[in-house]
């Protein structure tokens, strides 16, 4: 599953995965320059869960800000939905 995400989430301007080392999670650096009204990672977490239903939680929790954190654990194919609503998400706010 990690790969899955991998692999989708890297096509997404404005984000770069940092490849998981066996955990199940990953995280996601934000490239927020690259993001028009989004503050930080806890905005682009607010807003996505508020425009497209998806729930991630800001790396501010965990002491890494500029990142957020998804679990791997889903069925594939509802982490291929997250995916897409994720990349709609950035493709609407993109500069």
């Amino acid at each position: 599953h990690a790969r899955i995400l991998e692999s989708e989430l890297n096509k997404i301007d404005g984000l770069e995965v940092i490849s998981p080392q066996g955990a199940m999670y990953i995280m996601v650096r934000l490239a927020l320059d690259k993001f028009d009204g989004i503050a930080d990672d806890a905005d682009f977490c607010h807003q996505l869960k508020w425009e497209e239903n998806v729930e991630l939680l800001p790396g501010e929790c965990f002491s890494y800000p500029g990142t957020v954190r998804l679990v791997i654990t889903p069925p594939k194919d509802i982490l291929k939905a997250a995916t897409e609503r994720i990349a709609a998400f950035c493709a609407r706010h993109r500069k």
